[in-house]
């Protein structure tokens, strides 16, 4: 992960991940800042709440004083019994913000054990590019096969650079004019500052012909990208970053077999679980 983030890039990460997110125990999960301000809410009914300052007292708490309050209360729209608590998110000792979360009684605490651990120690994760793309290519295999035929195939996950499952069988092309959307591809900086390894490169995802998601960096074109690492070389270098030819992308044919073998149906709807994926050369075809 690089040293620094954008902190409107971080909020839109933020955002993401929690509108994402889904539990049966969990009603809802708020990031909020250390200026009392709602950064994120995985509630689609409360995404009012974002950008305002929360009117909840275990949160004030929490900024304040540093503690981790939790409670049972009675929930004003179901009233229903439900366990609220309020976590402190700490950076080098200091309180950068809060995490809000409001669950069922039954069977919650291993839920917020488990996201409390990835938001409040996410700085010990250190997630870089590279295994940014293998957690990112896990959620669309997911998406695609079910979370079921995943906790089937994909067990004792190890999450570090490029480490991923046997069963995340992945075909690379060197061949740019095959590159398509979804594909991993890497922006390569030779001349990188020694002292500053981690930008060497960016890993990144194609989302168009001109527009790449790369962990750190977010959102940009090809020249943009480049630029940015450009900023990252030794002092005086003339040799610019670019774009490598290969590319990477999952084994669609392979990954749709482990539905077959589960007895288990594509996840998703029938327009997802329908759709032809086709690919060119040592691209794989579904047809269905």
């Amino acid at each position: 992960m690089k040293e620094r983030e954008d902190p409107s890039t971080l909020e839109k990460d933020i955002r993401s991940i929690l509108q994402d997110y889904e539990s049966e125990d969990i009603q809802e999960i708020q990031v909020i800042n250390n200026k009392s301000r709602v950064i994120g809410s995985s509630d689609p009914y409360n995404q009012s709440y974002v950008g305002r300052k929360t009117n909840q007292d275990f949160v004030k708490r929490t900024l304040l004083l540093g503690d981790n309050p939790d409670d049972v209360r009675l929930d004003k729209k179901s009233y229903e019994r439900v366990y609220v608590s309020s976590t402190p998110i700490r950076s080098n000792g200091e309180i950068i913000g809060a995490i809000y979360l409001k669950g069922k009684m039954e069977n919650v605490y291993d839920d917020i054990k488990e996201i409390n651990d990835i938001f409040v120690n996410g700085q010990l994760y250190a997630f870089e590019c590279a295994m940014a793309m293998v957690m990112i290519l896990y959620r669309a295999t997911i998406s695609m096969i079910g979370e079921n035929a995943f906790d089937r195939y994909f067990t004792d996950l190890y999450l570090w650079d490029w480490n991923y499952d046997s069963n995340l069988k992945m075909i690379t092309t060197f061949n740019p004019s095959e590159l398509q959307p979804g594909d991993v591809v890497y922006f390569k900086n030779p001349d990188h500052d020694p002292d500053k390894p981690e930008w060497q490169g960016e890993n990144a995802i194609m989302l168009s012909n001109d527009r790449f998601y790369g962990h750190g960096l977010g959102i940009k074109s090809a020249s943009e990208m480049i630029t940015s690492l450009n900023r990252e070389r030794v002092p005086g270098s003339r040799t610019s970053a670019y774009l490598a030819d290969e590319g990477l992308h999952p084994d669609f044919a392979y990954i749709a077999t482990l539905t077959t073998r589960s007895g288990l149906p594509l996840s998703g709807k029938r327009g997802a679980s329908t759709a032809i994926y086709s690919r060119i050369g040592v691209r794989s075809y579904i047809i269905r």
